[in-house]
């Protein structure tokens, strides 16, 4: 018979007792250091906290000797009664006051110096030097929380330039306030940074451990050796814990907490201020004595571990470098497939970016150029029919009147139209930008009813408009804000029924303010609602007679969502409707704005013998036919006219006109050029120039501003404004 077949012996046992042995020796030596680890740390905790303890003492010493120093002040301002701004400002000016501030500095060795502020933020006086020089302190963050919180009594700063000694310095700032909770004064107390370091430097045991001084909203004012990149969450929770209990306090933060290095932190609170001192030290740096006596345990351990299983990671190796291997080829050829892809991508972006601001520069173009093709027909349209309004030699007739009321008031109209495009357009592109302040509410809506209250009274609408609180105040461009209000106003009125009324309410809800118009009309219902805001949705206007684009809702919403604010509408079939806006609240503004001025008549023509010549430079015959015209009703002008920009520069140089009007799209060479070289001619160069250009974007106005242009017109030209222009710039004295 054939002996039995002797069976492989199985393959887990050595791997399992090497697992044993090795789990073993490996708990045992992690049990030990674990609790030798945590003794250590926490004598280390204990060391910090006393170090913590002695600083915040110190510390506080100096603030309170500061402090000690300010109340001085305050006492000699009490005895002086100072009870005004004035009195607090004519006391602390004084020789005699800075003698006693530089007196007390050198009473007070732990303070550089000190510095007596103004209600307004000048600085009065400072014992640093004499005669004190002139600074404005009013931009400081202490200024600005002392003034506008007066139950705030005294503020500490962080290390911030000294701009009279220019060296790095903390501050200690009180208010000074007169009986009736008013700022008169501050008085301030300067302590060099430096002087802090020092002390630090003199009780930290090494380089790697920081002492960082945090304000009670977890602000570092001054660090030593170096400053914290951020605060963590978690350290300031202890700040505030630190301040409540008054009382030292100890946490330790991990890796993930503080930047990728756990630390051990200590802090202490000054007696009597709002600050806690906080002594930082890396855990590693603490378990270093640690860790040199335990790493032959370590050594031994972790030889005897890598003694077993070196076997094991040799074969391991083997196979990890072919699985690395077979990896590294599959993650090559992934790499270059990804490389290739992405710089086809690129090439698709970058040509599909330059696409876009091709389009978008053509986009530009072109509404320049249909704002300067519709306006120069318009400038005719609109300055003829002004024209027959005001001609005193030959008066219409009623009837004639009317018509050319009806003509004046559709070019109107269109300009209006045009300027609506252009702000859409601009808008859309993100080139329309807003300028955000406080608006008072009530003065604006009353403006805006006045204006629209004939429209109201032609259709028998009442308008009604309810008190506005004067502390209705809210953040807005006022110009845009008044376009979307005359907006809103004007659509109530042209969809209300004849004999509806409109009522107009604004008012503040908590940190909103909301104004809202209510009308009396058709009503919307939802899918009306849905369209409504979409540029050039009319919801089947265009059937009946009533005016409109369609534009003026989208502007409106796009106007107000760059004011940071919201546009909507509640509205029911046959209920009416509610157009509604809502925008952040603002404050009052401590001064007052001053009121506007009343709006100018139309300016006389001054009584002077002496007759002004004016030069027109314009291509356009029936735009200089116009300004012809015009200036006819006046009898103290010559006009001289020229077509060509060569032409009017020979007779500005043969006359000497005192006032050249000039268009900038002229033949040849444009407007720009033609004062240019009126301004390199002596003869010439003292000339007021006004352009008149149908070139109306806000580009154009700024360039022709840069130019230096006496004035910029733009077409259509608006007769009593051209008027104004030539009394001001030809009749100087009269005007």
């Amino acid at each position: 018979m054939d002996a039995p077949a002797r069976s492989r012996p199985p393959r887990w046992p050595l791997p399992v007792g090497v697992a044993v042995i090795v789990a073993a020796l490996l708990g045992t030596a992690g049990y030990t250091l674990k609790g030798s680890r945590e003794q250590t740390l926490e004598r280390e905790t204990a060391d910090l906290e006393r170090i913590a303890r002695v600083l915040a003492t110190h510390s506080q010493r100096i603030y309170f000797g500061a402090d000690l120093l300010l109340a001085s002040i305050e006492d000699r301002m009490g005895q002086d009664d100072v009870r005004s701004a004035e009195a607090y400002a004519r006391v602390a000016s004084s020789r005699e006051m800075y003698e006693a501030l530089r007196d007390r500095v050198v009473q007070a060795p732990d303070v550089d110096g000190l510095v007596l502020i103004a209600a307004d933020g000048r600085l009065l006086n400072t014992s640093r030097r004499w005669p004190t020089p002139t600074l404005n302190l009013a931009d400081r963050d202490y200024y600005a929380a002392l003034k506008d919180q007066p139950e705030r009594p005294f503020v500490v700063t962080e290390a911030i330039s000294n701009r009279v000694t220019g060296t790095e310095t903390l501050f200690l700032v009180r208010r000074v306030s007169a009986a009736d909770g008013s700022l008169i004064g501050l008085v301030q107390a300067a302590i060099s940074s430096e002087r802090f370091k020092r002390m630090y430097a003199s009780v930290l045991r090494d380089d790697v451990t920081s002492v960082t001084l945090y304000r009670r909203d977890g602000r570092p004012l001054l660090s030593h050796p170096r400053g914290p990149q951020a605060t963590p969450e978690a350290l300031k929770t202890l700040i505030t814990e630190t301040l409540s209990r008054s009382e030292a306090a100890t946490l330790r933060l991990t890796a993930e907490q503080h930047g990728g290095r756990a630390q051990l932190v200590a802090a202490q609170v000054l007696s009597g201020y709002p600050l806690v001192l906080v002594v930082v030290e890396p855990e590693d740096v603490a378990l270093a004595p640690w860790w040199r006596e335990v790493r032959p345990l370590v050594t031994t351990t972790g030889g005897a571990a890598l003694l077993v299983l070196a076997l094991a990671l040799v074969l391991a190796r083997q196979v990890r470098l072919q699985r690395q291997a077979a990896e590294s080829d599959r993650l090559r050829a992934l790499n270059e497939e990804l490389d290739q892809r992405v710089r086809i991508r690129t090439q698709e972006l970058q040509a599909a970016k330059e696409e876009a601001e091709r389009a978008n520069g053509a986009k530009s173009d072109f509404l320049s150029r249909m704002s300067h093709e519709l306006r120069t027909p318009l400038n005719a349209v609109l300055g003829f029919s002004q024209l027959l309004e005001h001609d005193r030699e030959r008066p219409l007739t009623p009837r004639q009147l009317g018509q050319v009321g009806h003509i004046r008031r559709a070019g109107s109209h269109l300009l209006e139209l045009i300027g609506e495009v252009l702000d859409l357009a601009r808008v859309e592109a993100g080139k329309l930008a807003v300028s955000r302040e406080p608006v008072q509410l009530a003065p604006l809506v009353d403006e805006c009813v006045r204006l629209v209250g004939p429209n109201a009274q032609a259709r028998r609408i009442r308008l009604d408009c309810l008190p506005i609180a004067p502390q209705a105040w809210a953040m807005a461009d006022r110009t845009r804000l008044r376009q979307v209000l005359l907006n809103l106003l004007s659509n109530a009125i042209k969809y209300n029924r004849t004999g509806g009324s409109v009522e107009l309410l604004a008012e503040r809800q908590g940190a909103r303010v909301r104004v809202s118009v209510r009308d009396t009309g058709a009503g919307l219902d939802a899918a009306q609602r849905e369209r409504l805001f979409v540029p050039f949705e009319r919801l089947g206007a265009d059937a009946t007679d009533t005016e409109g684009s369609g534009i003026g809702l989208a502007l409106s919403r796009r106007l107000v969502q760059l004011m940071h604010g919201t546009i909507g509408v509640d509205s029911e079939p046959g209920r009416g409707s509610e157009f509604w806006l809502e925008l952040e609240a603002a404050e009052p503004p401590s001064t007052p704005a001053p009121a506007a001025p009343p709006a100018e008549p139309i300016a006389p023509v001054p009584a002077v013998p002496q007759r002004r010549r004016v030069l027109c430079i314009e291509d356009n015959p029936m735009n200089l036919q116009l300004i012809e015209q015009i200036v006819a009703l006046r009898d103290d002008i010559e006009l001289q006219g020229a077509r060509h920009p060569e032409e009017g520069l020979a007779l500005a140089m043969a006359h000497s006109p005192d006032l050249v009007l000039l268009d900038i799209h002229l033949p040849g060479f444009d407007g720009y050029e033609v004062l240019a070289r009126l301004r390199r001619e002596p003869r010439t160069r003292g000339v007021p120039v006004v352009a008149i250009s149908a070139n109306a974007m806000p580009a154009d106005l700024a360039r022709g501003e840069a130019a230096g242009f006496a004035a910029y017109l733009t077409k259509p030209l608006d007769v009593v404004a051209f008027m104004q222009v030539l009394n001001r710039l030809l009749h100087p004295t009269v005007a």
